[in-house]
């Protein structure tokens, strides 16, 4: 008797396991109809779980941004005020009100400079920070380099929808009404 000759690298495939046809969909259950080691649904867990509770946020400050048309004004305000006063008045002013989150063009206009997360105003040393510091000496630089680009750019962001600009992002600070 001879062996059967195959060609190939694996010998002929074994006769296996008939499962009968079915439809789309269903589950079939092994041959013999043998049953399952486990159950199908844990008989403590609940059928329907409850909805995990919303998450509390604090609630946000109730205050309303200035616009940009409102910052503008502000803005011209100050600088009408230190071309009149030779800059002096403005400057003894501006110390004054620094106390209060403001200059003396926002005070006209009832604006204030206030913290972005609390909406607390800004003390004396948080405006100095921000006035004088941040864009005064920190912004010349990079808007003297730029021939004014930069402080275009920074002027412009006040369009974003928070209404934040550079300065605005560096200091933590917003603009709001009083």
């Amino acid at each position: 008797m001879t062996e059967p000759h195959f060609q190939g690298p694996y010998p002929p495939a074994q006769q296996q396991a008939h499962y009968p046809p079915q439809a789309y969909g269903q589950v079939s259950s092994p041959p013999g109809n043998a049953l399952q080691p486990y159950s199908a649904w844990p008989s403590n867990a609940p059928a329907v779980y409850p909805p995990a509770p919303a998450p509390q946020w604090p609630a946000r400050p109730a205050f309303q941004l200035v616009s940009a048309g409102g910052r503008l004004g502000a803005f011209l305000v100050d600088a009408l005020l230190i071309v009149v006063t030779f800059g002096i008045g403005w400057l003894i002013w501006a110390m004054i009100t620094w106390c209060n989150g403001q200059t003396p063009g926002r005070q006209l206009l009832g604006h204030v400079v206030a913290d972005a997360n609390t909406g607390e105003a800004f003390g004396w040393g948080r405006m100095f920070l921000r006035e004088f510091l941040i864009k005064g000496l920190l912004f010349w630089i990079p808007n003297a380099v730029t021939f004014g680009i930069f402080g275009l750019v920074d002027s412009l962001m006040v369009f974003r929808s928070d209404g934040r600009t550079l300065h605005d992002m560096t200091a933590g600070s917003i603009v709001r009404h009083t």
